[in-house]
């Protein structure tokens, strides 16, 4: 019975009342894990009062201090839980969804960490995976033959949008296994950004792609499964100081806006580029200004001129949040953006012919 629910559970994670059924029978087998689905799928009614949410609260945490250990298994248990003197063993976070081992994250990725993850029957109903720093090439191949990888939800490759993980061409490879991913975030400086760009996305909602030094737009403007990208954001490389041209561009905006296939797109995070002025009329001419809710152009060079554009547009009453900051806005610029209603935000702007926002970035 244990294997008919878990199977079930397993084809379809989203069916409450699978996991309800299974919470019911694992209750009469008297073991608590049926108790702390149940307390879980309280916890998702929205209609719930405060001090009952409380109550649960306090129930989920104490069964989870009780049993943790018990249902992560030894070996997550091991890296999860280190002793304090065995210091080089990694420590991250998890935690639980509905009774199921849910979220994920760790340090590094590391043999042992991807062992573990490969080898466990926690895992089985992982949606969410983060590490802050990349592993070796030899450590990819053990987690991407983890069972979850073609059910996961979520993938985070590196914490900060400036701080590059390195090379990281195998997480290309973990991408095109993990076809039900819904979000993926990647701060890499040596990634192959035509290879991301180019693979089926069906299911994709939110992409990230930081640090890199290359944008093949293009490749993403022409691939016909982004129609779900609801969120892209990019903040490439520092600018070379022997050269100091920005990694995103004017062709790589005009490639995005004009894409057939990014109908969904409503969030845009487009930073450190010299599309200035010229990119303000482009997101406008193309009509993309229109579709979305929140656009940063963050560490570029748009004037007041790029203000007026944005402002006299019958678009931009769509947009929910424009962030300006660090560009070359002048209190005039500002003023004409903040007279349309919308929220703005233009902090630390900078002269319209100072470089140094290009090195806003991650740099070796």
């Amino acid at each position: 019975m244990r294997d008919l629910f878990e199977r079930a559970i397993a084809e379809k994670p989203d069916d409450v009342a699978a996991h309800a059924a299974y919470a019911d029978w694992l209750t009469e087998q008297g073991d608590s894990r049926g108790e702390f689905i149940r307390v879980q799928l309280a916890l998702e009614d929205e209609t719930l009062g405060p001090q009952r949410r409380t109550e649960l609260r306090a129930e989920e945490k104490r069964l989870l201090d009780a049993h943790a250990r018990e249902w992560l298994g030894p070996e997550l248990t091991a890296l999860l839980f280190p002793r304090w003197f065995r210091r080089l063993m990694p420590k991250g976070e998890f935690a639980f969804r509905r009774g199921w081992l849910d979220r994920l994250s760790f340090p590094e990725l590391e043999q042992r960490v991807a062992l573990a993850l490969a080898r466990s029957s926690a895992t089985r109903l992982l949606r969410s995976l983060s590490f802050e720093a990349g592993g070796s090439e030899e450590d990819w191949p053990t987690l991407m033959a983890a069972p979850f990888v073609s059910t996961l939800r979520e993938f985070q490759l590196g914490l900060d949008p400036m701080q590059s993980v390195g090379a990281a061409n195998e997480a290309v490879e973990f991408l095109a296994l993990a076809q039900s991913l819904e979000s993926f975030k990647l701060m890499a400086a040596e990634v192959v950004t035509e290879s991301i760009f180019a693979l089926p996305l069906p299911r994709l909602r939110t992409l990230e792609v930081h640090c890199a030094t290359s944008y093949r737009c293009d490749a993403l403007s022409q691939n016909p499964t982004v129609t779900n990208l609801q969120r892209l954001a990019f903040h490439p490389h520092a600018a070379d100081p022997d050269d100091p041209r920005s990694f995103l561009g004017l062709d790589q905006l005009r490639a995005i806006s004009r894409s057939p296939h990014l109908t969904g797109l409503r969030d845009l995070e487009f930073h450190l580029s010299d599309a200035g002025d010229a990119g303000c009329r482009e997101l406008v001419e193309s009509r993309l200004l229109g579709r979305l809710r929140h656009l940063s152009l963050q560490f570029g060079r748009v004037t007041d001129e790029g203000a007026r554009i944005l402002a006299e547009s019958d678009q931009l009453g769509q947009v929910e949040l424009l962030d300006l900051d660090h560009n070359a806005l002048t209190g005039e610029g500002f003023a004409l953006l903040k007279a349309t209603g919308i929220r703005v935000s233009a902090i630390d702007q900078h002269g319209p012919d100072d470089n140094d926002y290009l090195y806003s970035g991650d740099m070796e």
